[in-house]
């Protein structure tokens, strides 16, 4: 017995075999055949879809549209689609079930020193060195920093350091427990601008300290590159890189060239403890590789370093270096390692 249901819709046939029933739908000639789109987001809240779901018939070409929600931006599709583009269109030729995958936008800060007129640092040095695998002296040294202006996004400090011994490459003397006073101006990012001696105590040093921190400052400006903060915002575990060019006094009408490369990456937040109490710090990697020639003396320098600095005015609170400096002058070789620790003792807030 055949009877119709919805004439021109469905057909159903029923076969009666030994008094038992079975249905057979079948599709009548000319009805379209339908496929069902399912979409979802990952993760849970970061977005949308459109259109999120829906039944198509068979060969429909469908455009999915990936919408984030605030604080996310769209990644990729995966299921039965690929692809980066928010929009992608799919055909319908079967069943399809798609996912839209976001990621949160990584939150952006500006580093700067935000020094204030009148604040005070003092920090305690401590550098090991050893020359061809043979150690040589342990330096404690000490340097202040007191914040003389601030104005157009430059900060003047005036700086003091003490130290055991201090003197220039390719020099016999030493200047023994010099107190030297400078006043040293640098943009709000850490980069110098300039610096001139103040004050040098015993006062008959003072002609060996100029031409000292001459070569110090020269040097410093240049290794400072990689210290020096980037001018946009960056995110956590973003990196940045700068060239290294640049000459450094090597003695009475000798400049050494050094050229590379240096890089400094933000790690994240940590809180450090030093012996005027606990800092919640931003942590940044650094690293450098610079080399030079002067005439038969050639020099290659790796650096690798970290540094602390307070969330709340990036003043420095911890360091740490280390370096390896590899020379060889007329076919003699050697290599100078040294590490320094400095951390802050002492701190006046305004």
């Amino acid at each position: 017995m055949v009877s119709k249901l919805a004439a021109g819709i469905v057909v159903v046939i029923v076969i009666v075999v030994g008094g038992a029933a079975a249905y057979v739908l079948t599709r009548p000639p000319g009805a379209a055949e339908t496929y069902t789109l399912t979409t979802s987001i990952s993760p849970s809240g970061s977005g949308s879809v459109s259109p999120s779901s829906g039944t198509y018939d068979a060969g429909t070409s469908v455009t999915l549209t990936a919408t984030p929600a605030s604080g996310y931006q769209f990644d990729y599709w995966s299921g039965d689609t690929s692809g980066t583009s928010a929009s992608v269109t799919i055909t319908m030729d079967s069943n399809k079930s798609v996912v839209a995958h976001f990621k949160a936008i990584p939150e952006t800060y500006e580093l700067f020193h935000d020094y204030q007129v009148g604040e005070y640092y003092n920090y305690k040095m401590t550098t090991a060195t050893t020359v061809d695998n043979t150690s040589m002296e342990n330096i404690l040294s000490t340097y202040s920093m007191q914040i003389i202006a601030v104005e157009d996004n430059e900060i003047t400090v005036r700086s003091t350091t003490t130290v055991e011994n201090i003197g220039p490459p390719s020099y016999e003397y030493t200047i023994e427990n010099a107190e030297v006073t400078m006043i040293a101006t640098m943009t709000n990012k850490g980069e110098m601008i300039s610096w001139e001696i103040e004050n040098v105590v015993p006062l008959e040093y003072w002609d060996n300290v100029e031409l000292y921190e001459n070569y110090q400052m020269v040097w410093s400006q240049l290794v400072q590159t990689i210290y020096v903060f980037p001018g946009e915002r960056v995110s956590i575990g973003q990196e940045w890189e700068n060239s290294i060019d640049g000459e450094i006094p090597w003695g009475p009408g000798m400049y050494m060239t050094l050229t590379g490369e240096g890089s400094a990456h933000l790690m994240g937040q940590e809180n450090i403890t030093v012996e005027v109490g606990t800092f919640d710090c931003w942590r940044i990697d650094y690293n450098m590789n610079i080399s030079g020639e002067l005439y038969t003396y050639a020099m290659n320098m790796m650096l690798e370093g970290t540094t602390w600095y307070s969330r709340q005015n990036c003043a420095e609170i911890k360091s740490t270096m280390f370096m390896t400096i590899s020379t060889e002058y007329d076919n003699y070789q050697y290599e100078h390692l040294s590490e320094t620790v400095s951390e802050l003792i002492e701190y006046v807030t305004v």
